[in-house]
This record gives C-alpha cells, sequence and structure tokens, in this order.
C-alpha cells in the first residue's frame, strides 16, 4: 500500500519552485541546441558525420538526459505527489 512520504514537501514553496524552473530551463536550452545541432545536413564524408554524431550529437544527448535526471530527482524528493499531477518514470514502468 503506498502511503506518502513525510519527508516531501507538503507545499510547494518559493525555493523549490525556482530550482525547479531553473532546472526545466536547462533542460528546455540543451533540447534547443540539440535540435539545432539535428539540422546539419553538410556533411563532407561519412567519417566526418560519424563523428559529428559521436562528439556532439551524442553531447547534447547527454546534457539533456542529465537535466531530465536532475528534474526527476527533485520532483521524487522534494514535491507531495498530490502537488505534481503527471507520473513519474518510474510510476509509468511500474503502475502503482
Amino acid at each position: 500500500m503506498f502511503t506518502a512520504n513525510p519527508f516531501k514537501q507538503q507545499t510547494l514553496d518559493g525555493a523549490i519552485a525556482a530550482k525547479i524552473a531553473a532546472e526545466a530551463d536547462a533542460m528546455m536550452a540543451a533540447v534547443s541546441a540539440l535540435s539545432e545541432a539535428l539540422e546539419k545536413k553538410d556533411f563532407g564524408s561519412t567519417e566526418e558525420h560519424m563523428q559529428f554524431c559521436a562528439n556532439t550529437l551524442r553531447a547534447g544527448m547527454d546534457t539533456v538526459r542529465r537535466c531530465a535526471d536532475t528534474l526527476e530527482t527533485l520532483l521524487e524528493t522534494l514535491v507531495a505527489d498530490e502537488l505534481w499531477p503527471l507520473p513519474t518514470y518510474q510510476e509509468m514502468l511500474f503502475i502503482k
């Protein structure tokens, strides 16, 4: 049976909201940078394209992933379930 975590905030105070907003902004900036990188289509060779994917695209995807993981951790540890209407990744995998 699910019980509320007594360590989670029952109200969303300004400091927590600011942390979440800052991380969401960082993630959206990373997504924008990745989207721009995906638009590049003029490569001189297959090797150049491969290096671009390995170095630029992969780095961009890693940045987006780090931001998403940080957001998820913030939400799971600081925000009460009642204050966040969306399911967490774990809740989507293991339906309550």
